[in-house]
Order: C-alpha cells, then sequence, then structure tokens
C-alpha cells in the first residue's frame, strides 16, 4: 500500500510538471478589465468557428493561451459581444498582444506575428475609410429624408470618391504584401468581376506557399470558375432557338462587337433599361454592334409580346425554362438584368454595363 501511494504521489506530481511546461503560444496585457474575464481563442476555418482554448484574465490584465498553432491559418481572439480581433498565426509565432478590454477590435497591437502585423495594417488602412463611411451614411440618409437632394448628390459622390479611395488602398497592399494570408482577406474586400486580376494574382501566391491549405483551395475554387467569365476570357457559347423556331448561336455572330444581355417580360429593371439599350443599338448597329437578348421567360407569348410592345429589334433566343435555363449555370446568372460585352473575336471585354455606362463604353470602341 505504501508503495501504492509513494507512485500515486510521483504520478500527480509529473503530471503537475508537465502541465506546467506548457508553453504559452499567445500572451498578453488588457487594460482597464472590469471584474473576471474570460478570453476564447477561436480557429476560423473556410466554413465555421471553432473554440480552441481559454485563458483567465488576470487581476492585472496578463493572460495567456497555450494551445500549440500548428497550421498557418485565422485565428481570433474573442471576450463575446462582439469584442474580438482577428490574428493570421503561424506554428512559429510567439504573438503578444495589448489592447483595451472594452473594445479590443478598435485598440489592439500585435508583436512577435509577422502575418498579424500585417493584417492589422490592413485594419488600420481601412479602419478611417469604414468610420468616415458611416457617418457619411447617415448624412445620406438624413439628406434623403429632408428632400434635401443638392446635399445628397454631393454625399452620395463623396462616397463613391471613398470607395474608390479604398479600393485603391486594397490593391495596393496586395501588390506589397504578397504572398501574405493577409492579401487573402484584403482580395475578399475587392468586386471579383471587375478585379479579377488581382484575385488571380493572390490565388496564384498563395497557391506557392500554401497549396495544401483549405482557405487556398477555396480561393483557387472560385477563382476558377470566375476564370471561365473574367474579362479577357472567351464568352460560353449559347445556342438557343429564337421566337421562330430556329436556332441561334453566340458563336455565329463573331466579327461583331455583341452585347449579350439576359432579361425577361417579368423583370421591371429589364424592360426600364430597354429603351437605354435600344438607343446605343440604334446608334452603333451599322458599324458592327449586335445584341443578343437571352430571355429567361417561361411563356413564349409573354417573351414575344414583350419584344413587340418594347420594340426591340435586335436578336433574340431563349430554351423557355425561366431559370432552370441552360445559361443559368452557364453564366453564373443569379439576378437580371445581366450583360456581357464581347469583341468581335468573342472575348469577353466588360460586364454589366448599364445607362450611359454602356454608351461611354460603346463611344470607345467605335468612336462617336
Amino acid at each position: 500500500m505504501r508503495h501504492l501511494f509513494v507512485y500515486c504521489i510521483c504520478s500527480a506530481l509529473l503530471f503537475a510538471c508537465s502541465e506546467s511546461k506548457k508553453t504559452p503560444t499567445i500572451t498578453g496585457t488588457l487594460n482597464n478589465v472590469k471584474g473576471n474575464k474570460i478570453l476564447m481563442l477561436e480557429h476560423l476555418s473556410t466554413t465555421a468557428i471553432k473554440k480552441l482554448d481559454s485563458a483567465k484574465v488576470n487581476s492585472d490584465g496578463s493572460f495567456a493561451f497555450t494551445y500549440p498553432i500548428e497550421n498557418t491559418g485565422f485565428y481570433r481572439i474573442s471576450a463575446g459581444n462582439q469584442n474580438f480581433f482577428n490574428l493570421i498565426l503561424t506554428p512559429d509565432d510567439k504573438a503578444v498582444i495589448a489592447a483595451d478590454a472594452d473594445n479590443m477590435g478598435w485598440t489592439y497591437e500585435v508583436t512577435g506575428s509577422e502575418e498579424s502585423k500585417k493584417l492589422k495594417q490592413l485594419n488600420n488602412h481601412l479602419s478611417g475609410i469604414f468610420k468616415t463611411s458611416d457617418s457619411l451614411n447617415q448624412k445620406i440618409r438624413m439628406h434623403q429624408q429632408r428632400g434635401d437632394y443638392a446635399n445628397y448628390a454631393a454625399a452620395l459622390q463623396f462616397q463613391q470618391q471613398l470607395n474608390q479611395k479604398q479600393f485603391i488602398l486594397i490593391k495596393q497592399f496586395i501588390d506589397q504584401n504578397l504572398p501574405s494570408l493577409a492579401t487573402l482577406a484584403a482580395v475578399k474586400k475587392l468586386d471579383p468581376d471587375k478585379d479579377f486580376a488581382y484575385y488571380d494574382k493572390v490565388e496564384k501566391a498563395l497557391g506557392e506557399t500554401l497549396p495544401n491549405s483549405d482557405y487556398y483551395l477555396q480561393l483557387k475554387e472560385q477563382v476558377d470558375e470566375l476564370r471561365k467569365l473574367a474579362i479577357g476570357s472567351p464568352a460560353p457559347d449559347i445556342n438557343l432557338p429564337t421566337p421562330d423556331g430556329n436556332t441561334l448561336a453566340l458563336t455565329s455572330l463573331k466579327g461583331k462587337v455583341v452585347l449579350v444581355d439576359f432579361w425577361a417580360s417579368w423583370c421591371k429593371p429589364c424592360r426600364a433599361e430597354n429603351p437605354n439599350v435600344k438607343k446605343a443599338y440604334n446608334k452603333y448597329k451599322d458599324k458592327g454592334f449586335e445584341i443578343l437578348g437571352v430571355s429567361l421567360d417561361k411563356q413564349k407569348k409573354a417573351w414575344v409580346n414583350a419584344i413587340e410592345k418594347d420594340g426591340l429589334p435586335w436578336k433574340h433566343i431563349s430554351d423557355l425554362a425561366a431559370w432552370q435555363s441552360s445559361v443559368v449555370p452557364l453564366y453564373s446568372i443569379k439576378g437580371i438584368p445581366l450583360t456581357y460585352l464581347i469583341d468581335r473575336d468573342g472575348t469577353i471585354i466588360a460586364k454589366n454595363l448599364r445607362g450611359e455606362a454602356l454608351h461611354q463604353k460603346l463611344a470607345e470602341i467605335f468612336g462617336e
């Protein structure tokens, strides 16, 4: 019995020693801690947020996580109630955090983790714009409610300038920080239709450094899908019936600049845009401009009546399958109106041109 007792004591001591030797992987200090506070370390995967570890904040504000970081990825330290900040951690990092306990997201600073510092740099670039944008949105609503349309229009214009500044900052950050995983967070703030080149650039860079990462594999899947319809890619062919029962293929229009116009008789924004499209057609049809109207109608009568009522003299096709049409997955159609401008060789050169933007692009191609 005595030997068994000693063995148990020794085993307990060994267990305690092994526990105490756990190496902190993330340490930090919070200011203005009130009462008991528990922090959570969470992993942000491509599909879920997973809790990994918890740490009690001591009376002096210090805390430490000991969870081993085995894979480079996005992580989050959270105190709940939307009080959190994100990190990018690698297996070799020894991140040290300082923040205000009540507002960690806006006040945190990080050392000992180069990737996290880059992510923080991105957030710093954008935080001022976000704050200005929030204030601006309030002013826009106020001007609209008061009917002050002059200031409303001026505020909208300033908002557009602010958006452009944001996009410029994001692109500069990507160019300066490839192949950092922080560029993935940056590129997600860009419009993939307008800035596919940056999605492509980030995907290629991360493919070199993190080829087996779920973050990279998800981005690659997205980029591969986007590439099919990216500006500069060949337009997927469409071959569907015309109103008279014949079939017409998009490829048969090669040699002309073609506006592929996805629309339907029941789509009010589509019908509202038709006079603008008609104006463009009449101006440039003799210079090699063609329009291919691809309808998501289900009833032939409604489709044909809309063509006649709106006076649309260009070419029309449809399989009358509405959202089950073969063109919906082919062109990743999420909503209409949707347009693709195709050059004489069948290459996509612009997307979703409406209003004055359509006329500006056509003037650029054909001249006034």
